[in-house]
């Protein structure tokens, strides 16, 4: 795998720089207990093993919030700062389930 300079990328040049901001995934992420869907927006919440500890939105009917750590920012797409997920005309990316 090639070496990722991700500051030179758009993204802030230090990890804890990147805590809070928003991201939406370039594709579908597993982790023992759920499988995140291509196009979710997801909260970085921390610095985590070499990648990101990210958070989603809780779910509106069951309130479950999906967490995964270990995310690393080729697997991210960084939205711009001050990016506000609950405004109604984000529209989720197309899913490639098919």
């Amino acid at each position: 795998m090639a070496y990722w300079n991700g500051w030179r990328h758009g993204w802030p040049r230090r990890k804890k720089d990147c805590v809070g901001r928003w991201v939406r995934l370039r594709g579908r992420l597993v982790n023992g207990f759920f499988a995140i869907p291509k196009g979710t927006l997801m909260e970085i919440k921390s610095p985590a093993g070499g990648g990101f500890g990210l958070t989603g939105k809780a779910c509106e009917c069951c309130r479950l919030q999906a967490s995964i750590g270990r995310v690393f920012p080729m697997d991210l797409d960084l939205l711009p700062e001050g990016f506000d997920p609950n405004r109604s005309d984000v529209a989720p990316e197309e899913d490639d389930r098919g």
